[in-house]
């Protein structure tokens, strides 16, 4: 099952055009193409909460367009079960960005699969990605697993976790194509067929991020000069669960626990579940906001067991 979901129903498909988009000299079309999403959205979510059922948005692909080309507004929205289908101007799994800047905020985007892109796919757009989920997507061909940004695409992706995607060609986690120069903060590129590719011209920014366990490589190249590339870690971060279930909350031995940009502001920001962005005196790096939710339960799943132990044992190794 191919899903693009958000835990939080009332933030349903938040995706918002910023004032410079591309269309913006018709903002009242764009601005009616997100807000007829967002109602379809919701429909689909009180659908399903009143039938007792798990909210959840099975959209597979959101194509977020200009309206250059003459396409009625709202064209560029596209119900396909995760697989892109034709005419469409991006080759996303997920969400494509097409000559648009969306915020993307408080999602989890998941088992999508497109030649490219699988989970997020950005052409000359410059979206903000944030606490957000973003695992076990496929780019079946080519490269960017979880995001490829294409074609001096500039996102920036700030406090997501990235991780479980896949990708033959490269970026399995994050791949920065064709003199892309995304800024990447406080976000976890973990377990992924690879990490971050940069090549032919590209310059990520990277900041205490943490990137590790990436099958093929970490970064390639290697991080640029320190004005570009600082407060990186790379250690396990010790999710709850196999990334692929889809849990990836931070246990107590989490290395990512207040690591973060301290530098950063994040008033009024929640993470995936919800929970205030900042707990403890400093950001976590990683969608998931670590929060003490009981004395024994650390892996947060409600049941006191012996992973609970190994947790706890982990503390003090």
């Amino acid at each position: 099952m191919c899903r693009y979901l958000s835990r939080d129903r009332s933030r349903l498909a938040r995706l918002e055009p910023a004032a410079n988009d591309i269309g913006a000299d018709r903002p009242e079309q764009v601005r009616d193409a997100f807000a007829r999403a967002r109602a379809r959205a919701h429909d689909v979510a009180r659908r399903e909460a009143s039938a007792g059922e798990r909210a959840v948005l099975h959209v597979g692909k959101i194509d977020l367009v200009d309206d250059h080309a003459g396409r009625p507004a709202g064209e560029g929205f596209r119900e396909t079960g995760g697989e892109p289908r034709r005419p469409s101007p991006v080759p996303a799994g997920g969400i494509g960005c097409w000559y648009s800047s969306p915020m993307i905020v408080n999602n989890t985007i998941s088992e999508n699969t497109a030649p490219d892109g699988g989970g997020v796919y950005c052409f000359r757009s410059s979206p903000q990605i944030a606490n957000s989920v973003i695992a076990a997507n496929n780019a079946a061909t080519a490269q960017g697993g979880g995001i490829l940004c294409e074609s001096c695409s500039a996102p920036r992706i700030t406090n997501c976790t990235i991780a479980a995607n896949t990708a033959p060609a490269g970026g399995g986690g994050i791949s920065c194509d064709s003199s892309s120069s995304p800024v990447i903060v406080n976000t976890i590129v973990a377990f992924n067929s690879s990490g971050i590719y940069a090549p032919r011209g590209s310059s990520p920014v990277l900041r205490f991020n943490c990137v590790y366990g990436n099958t093929a490589y970490n970064y390639s190249p290697p991080p640029g000069p320190p004005g570009k590339a600082y407060g990186n870690i790379s250690a396990d971060p010790r999710f709850a669960a196999d990334p692929t279930t889809g849990n990836v909350h931070l246990t107590g031995a989490s290395p990512c626990i207040n690591a973060g940009d301290p530098a950063g502001n994040y008033t009024g920001q929640t993470d995936i579940d919800g929970e205030p962005r900042v707990c403890y005196g400093r950001v976590d790096i990683g969608a998931d906001e670590f929060l003490y939710h009981g004395p024994v339960d650390f892996d947060r799943d409600n049941d006191v067991d012996l992973t609970d132990f190994g947790f706890f044992r982990a503390c003090f190794a």
